[in-house]
C-alpha cells in the first residue's frame, strides 16, 4: 500500500468514525495527519520499492560474480597443487 492509498483509507474511516457534524472538518483533520504522518515516513530510514529492486538486483549481480570468483579461484588452487606434485614427484 502506498502513501497515497494510505490517505486514502484514513479518510474513508474518517467518514465512519465521526458524527455527522463533524465531517465538514474531515479535509481539516485530514491535512493535519497526513502532515504528521508525512513527517513521521520522513525521518523513517526507507527506500522505495524501485531503490529496494535496483539493489535486490545488485546483489544478486554481485553474488553471482562472488561464486563465479570462488569457482575460478578453486580451480586454479587445485591446479596449484597439482604442479607442486608434480614438482615434488619430479625431484623424489
Amino acid at each position: 500500500m502506498n502513501v497515497e492509498q494510505l490517505f486514502s483509507r484514513l479518510g474513508e474511516q474518517l467518514d465512519f468514525v465521526l458524527p455527522p457534524g463533524m465531517r465538514s472538518m474531515r479535509q481539516d483533520i485530514e491535512q493535519g495527519l497526513r502532515v504528521i504522518l508525512q513527517e513521521a515516513l520522513g525521518k523513517m530510514d526507507l527506500v522505495t520499492r524501485q531503490e529496494f529492486s535496483q539493489q535486490t538486483t545488485l546483489l544478486n549481480k554481485t553474488q553471482l560474480r562472488v561464486t563465479e570468483l570462488e569457482n575460478r579461484l578453486r580451480v586454479l588452487e587445485q591446479k596449484v597443487r597439482a604442479l607442486r606434485q608434480n614438482d615434488q614427484s619430479s625431484r623424489g
